[in-house]
C-alpha cells in the first residue's frame, strides 16, 4: 500500500470517526428505540446482585439439558445482559482512543477491499456491499440467532452501512488510478 492510500486510511478513519459522533452523539433517533425501567436505581442494584461479574449473560442458562431448556423457554421471558461494572462514563477519552482504532483498522481493511477496483463509482459499489454483508453477519445474525430488538438492530445496520459508505467515498480519490 503506498504512502497516498495511507494518507487516505487515515483521512477516512477521520471522516467515518466524525460521522460516529454525529450519528451517535448529536442524534437522538437511535435512543427512542431503548427502553426505559420504571426505577433506574432499583434495577442496577438488583443488576449488581444479579449479575456479579462483568460479561455477557443469557437468561436462561443455553448449557441446560434441552428439557430444562424449552421449559425456561416456555416459562419466560428471555434476555440478553452485557454487564460492566467498571464501564466508562459516556466521552471517557478511552472509549474515543478505541473507536478511532477500530475505525482505523476498518478502513484499513476497506482500502484492502478497494484496491482491484478503480474509479469512485466502483468503489462506492464495493463499499456498499461490504457495508451490506457487514449488516448481515452482524445485526440481522442478532435479531435472528439472539432476538434482538429489531427497533435497536435497524440503527446499527444504518450506521454500519454509512460508514463503509462514507469511508469508501473518502478513500477513493486516494486509491491507486492505474494498475
Amino acid at each position: 500500500m503506498n504512502s497516498k492510500t495511507m494518507l487516505g486510511v487515515l483521512v477516512s478513519a477521520i471522516a467515518i470517526f466524525m460521522f460516529g459522533a454525529l450519528y451517535w452523539g448529536v442524534n437522538p433517533l437511535p435512543y427512542q428505540d431503548l427502553l426505559t425501567v420504571a426505577d433506574e436505581a432499583t434495577a442496577q442494584a438488583q443488576m449488581k446482585e444479579m449479575f456479579p461479574e462483568n460479561g455477557t449473560y443469557f437468561v436462561p442458562d443455553l448449557n441446560q439439558p434441552p428439557e430444562a431448556l424449552e421449559a425456561a423457554y416456555t416459562r419466560g421471558p428471555t434476555g440478553f445482559f452485557y454487564i460492566d461494572h467498571d464501564a466508562p462514563v459516556p466521552g471517557d477519552p478511552s472509549m474515543f482512543i478505541g473507536g478511532f482504532v477500530l475505525d482505523l483498522l476498518t478502513t484499513l481493511v476497506l482500502a484492502l477491499l478497494l484496491a482491484n477496483s478503480r474509479g469512485m463509482s466502483a468503489h462506492l459499489k464495493m463499499g456498499a456491499l461490504a457495508g451490506i454483508a457487514a449488516v448481515l453477519v452482524t445485526d440481522l445474525a442478532d435479531v435472528i440467532w439472539w432476538n434482538m430488538s429489531l427497533d435497536w438492530k435497524i440503527h446499527q445496520s444504518v450506521y454500519h452501512f454509512l460508514m463503509f459508505l462514507i469511508g469508501a467515498a473518502v478513500l477513493s480519490p486516494f486509491m491507486p488510478k492505474e494498475e
